[in-house]
Order: structure tokens, then sequence, then C-alpha cells
């Protein structure tokens, strides 16, 4: 029983993503997995030249996120694998112009869709950040609030990069949410909601920048950094569902059951030891 569930603690249970996938420009191989957890695997793939091909180089390393497969005990969620992928393309292609975040290719199989690999370093690992960083990011997410969009990941630091121009870049947009003008029927409390979720993408965001650049803080950014109820409310009741998931994940890395890592995954969240640290 506790092995079965060590395996179903993963979007694609004892499997791997594939070693070589096809897209309508070429082959590409796996280069190495990012990040596997319950609900996705994010694999990172490179070119391979073809005959007719000098340089496949040139096409560019993309990333393939494959949603949930994996049965959990007894309860099949490939369903909501397909849900996942829809629902982040769909908020993907609603920021297309918006340069600072991933360019969707196309889809895989029936839980899983390409995009263009962004490079550079996320600010769980150290990324060195110039003095217009953090004003360039916000930007970016009014960008995105310019499409009745909220973010709604920004607390973490791993979905934040930091691109070899030295620019900020956002991934993973599995939980973004939309809000139309009518959403909750009435244009105003659908505004409302909309602001609520939005605000709450700016007080994590300046929550790391007093983490990392506490020396370019300005007086009324910290303003925004007053924990609001949304907040609270979120913490009271995710808090009890966290520490449970963590209890079960030591409990199944204790005896053996999770997988180990090693030299394909290379994020810190594939890292079973974390589980133990508390």
């Amino acid at each position: 029983m506790l092995k079965t569930l060590g395996a179903d603690m993963y979007a694609l249970g004892r499997a791997n993503p594939s070693e070589e996938v096809s897209t309508g420009d070429g082959m590409y191989r796996l280069e190495h997995v990012m990040k596997h957890d319950f609900w996705a695997a994010t694999s990172l793939y490179r070119p391979v030249a073809s005959r007719d091909e000098d340089k496949g180089a040139e096409r560019g390393r993309i990333v393939l996120k494959l949603y949930r497969q994996q049965k959990f005990v007894v309860l099949p969620m490939r369903w909501i694998g397909r849900w996942l992928r829809r629902r982040e393309m769909n908020n993907l292609r609603r920021l297309e112009g918006i340069a600072n975040v991933p360019h969707v290719l196309g889809r895989f199989e029936t839980t899983g869709f390409f995009y263009r690999y962004i490079q550079g370093r996320s600010l769980d690992e150290g990324a060195r950040l110039s003095q217009q960083f953090f004003d360039e990011l916000v930007e970016l997410i009014r960008q995105i609030h310019k499409r009745r969009m909220a973010y709604m990941d920004m607390n973490k630091r791993g979905n934040i990069l930091c691109g070899t121009d030295g620019r900020p870049y956002l991934i993973d947009f599995q939980i973004s949410m939309h809000v139309g003008k009518y959403a909750l029927g009435i244009p105003a409390l659908s505004g409302w909601f909309l602001r609520m979720l939005q605000r709450e993408d700016l007080f994590h965001l300046y929550k790391h920048k007093v983490r990392l650049r506490l020396d370019l803080v300005r007086g009324e950014e910290l303003e925004l950094l007053r924990m609001s109820r949304l907040i609270r409310v979120h913490r009271i009741i995710a808090g009890p569902f966290h520490r449970a998931r963590r209890a079960v994940l030591r409990c199944l890395h204790r005896r053996g059951l999770l997988r180990s890592g090693g030299s394909e995954d290379r994020s810190p969240e594939n890292n079973p030891d974390r589980f133990l640290r508390h």
C-alpha cells in the first residue's frame, strides 16, 4: 500500500518523461527533468539535428510540461491533467504579446504542452538582481493585470526568473486566474474580486524585494506589505493540509518510497531530503 502511495505522489508515477519527443519543427532529446511533483513533470529538451539540418541547436531548447496522468490510489486523475493543461494554455494565450512569459508551441499527448525555454536563474537559485529588476517585474505584473488576470503564484520564488539579459520572467501559470467583467454576474463585484486577487500578487512581489534587495525598497511599497484577510484565510485553510501532506511525504521518504532524484532532477523541489527538515 505504501509503495503504491509513494508512486502516486508523482504526476507520472514511477515513469519518466519520454527520452525523445517530436514537434512540428523537429526532434528533441531529454536533457533533464527540472521538476516532478504531484501535479506535473516539467522537463527540458534540446534539439536533435536531422540529416537535412546543419545546426539543430539553432531551434533552441524547449520545455515539456506533462500534467497528471497517474491515478491516486484507485481514483483516475488523467482528467484533471487534461483540465490543468487546458487551463494553463488558455492563461498563456490570453497573455500573447507579453514577451516575458512562456510562449506556447503546441500540445503533447493528452496532458502535456510545449513552450519555449527561458534561460536564466530563479530567485531561489541566487540570481543576481539589478537595481531595475523589481521595477521591471512590477511592470510585467501590471501588464498581466491589464488582461484581467491575477498571477496567483508570486509567493514561489522558483517561478520568478532572472533571464540571461537581466530581465524578469514569470513561469508556471497553472493556478493563474482570469476574471471576466461578468464573471460573478455583476461587473462591480467581479472588479472588486479581481483587484483583491491582484493585490496579493504585489504583496508577494514586494515581500521578495524586502528579502532580496532591501536597499531598494521605497516607503510606499511597504504599505503593500500588510497581510490581507485573504492571505490569513488561505493560511488557516491551507496550513493543516500542507502539514498533513508533509507528514505523509516524510513517512514515505524514510521508508525509501519516494523518487531519489539524481542527475536528471536538479530542482530543489525534487530533493526528497527536504521533507525531513521539519
